[in-house]
Parts: structure tokens; C-alpha cells; sequence
């Protein structure tokens, strides 16, 4: 998910990731997209999925801790 203007993920439905990974990627507008505990999200915690958040807000000043 790349968007030079998304401030914010709306997910708040989602309870399973059933297969493929999770990519955020350089959302520079994107806070706290590091907080969220995405492999709960997985199927299984001796899955082979993984989460690649690169490039968000959440690695800058940008975002107020």
C-alpha cells in the first residue's frame, strides 16, 4: 500500500489475514502504523507471513509520540 496521502489505514474490521503478507510502504503522511501487533492478524503464528512497513510516517519526526 503506497499513498502519498493516507493519514490513516481504516481497518478497524479487520480480524484475519488468511494468506500473502502485509506491505505498508512509504506512506509519509502514516502514523503509527508500527504500533498495530499485525502478526495477530495471521493465520497462524508459525506461519510463513510477514509484515514490511518501510517508509511511513512512524520512522520520521513527523509523528507526535
Amino acid at each position: 500500500m503506497m499513498n502519498q496521502d493516507l493519514e490513516y489505514l481504516g481497518l478497524s474490521s479487520l480480524k484475519k489475514v488468511y494468506g500473502g503478507h502485509i506491505f505498508v510502504q512509504f506512506n509519509p503522511k502514516l502514523c503509527y502504523v508500527g504500533n498495530m501487533k499485525w502478526q495477530k492478524l495471521f493465520l497462524s503464528r508459525a506461519t510463513s507471513q510477514k509484515s514490511f512497513l518501510v517508509g511511513n510516517a512512524d520512522e520520521t519526526e513527523t509523528c507526535s509520540k
